[in-house]
């Protein structure tokens, strides 16, 4: 491959697939996730589908999302058997700490 030709790799301008939202909807959709950080992508979707009447699949919401910088983070699920107390002993004869 001959340098200096990494914009052949991307599709020009006119053959990309087109957005389905306008400008005015992505802005909506930042508002949404910025009242509520936790939206999940499922809730997203219900919400678009009702606002703007669009049916756009899970991961083009995810996509849009990203694009825009956010994410879902969740925290780890704590298992139910899990005993702290346990742990902490664990912790104190384990050979590597400190």
């Amino acid at each position: 491959m001959k340098f200096g030709r990494e914009e052949k790799l991307f599709a020009p301008p006119q053959r990309r697939r087109k957005t389905k939202l306008n400008q005015v909807q992505l802005q909506q959709i930042e508002e949404w996730i910025e009242e509520n950080p936790n939206i999940t992508i499922k809730e997203m979707r219900i919400r678009i589908q009702e606002k703007f009447r669009l049916n756009i699949s899970k991961s083009t919401v995810h996509r849009y999302m990203q694009k825009m910088k956010f994410s879902y983070i969740t925290p780890r699920p704590v298992h139910n058997g899990q005993d702290k107390s346990k742990q902490e002993e664990f912790k104190k004869k384990s050979q590597w700490s400190y």
